[in-house]
């Protein structure tokens, strides 16, 4: 059985199966019946944000590979000229030097990203508590399980 119960806010998943297997003691077959069940419960604002806080991390360690040494070269280039020292960005202006930017960059963009990401999730997580959806969440998902375990409790969990 599978059974999606759905709304503008919660999604709710429950799957079972249910079969009657056998398995040999001592040589003998015996029969017994098994089943397995799977519940899942979604709120779907906090679903949507997770993947687009992933996006938002994602697109901010690209910017800050690809900005840091752009703006290290620019800077570097910039004030080497001022002092008039042509020959000085080359010491820096190397693969190891460029190496150590675009990490450099790859760990900023990655930093700014998560605090972008945070300021997201927890702006959706207070929308959806506002609105509801968490206390709907909760109440059907303690409602299901007592009734999963009503149902089961004749039953050896294995």
């Amino acid at each position: 059985m599978y059974a999606k119960l759905t709304d503008h806010t919660l999604e709710i998943v429950v799957e079972t199966q249910y079969g009657r297997n056998a398995t040999f003691i001592g040589g003998v077959s015996q029969s017994f019946r098994s089943y397995s069940i799977r519940a899942e419960a979604k709120v779907l604002a906090l679903n949507r944000a997770e993947r687009a806080a992933q996006r938002l991390r994602i697109a901010f360690m690209i910017t800050g590979i690809l900005a840091v040494p752009a703006a290290a070269v620019w800077l570097g280039y910039t004030i080497t000229k001022a002092l008039g020292l042509e020959m000085v960005h080359r010491l820096w202006l190397n693969e190891p030097g460029v190496t150590l930017a675009l990490i450099f960059g790859a760990w900023i963009g990655g930093k700014a990203g998560q605090a972008a990401s945070t300021v997201v999730d927890k702006r959706t997580f207070r929308r959806a508590e506002a609105q509801g959806a968490l206390p709907r969440a909760e109440s059907l998902w303690t409602a299901l399980t007592a009734g999963i375990d009503e149902i089961t409790r004749e039953y050896e969990v294995v």
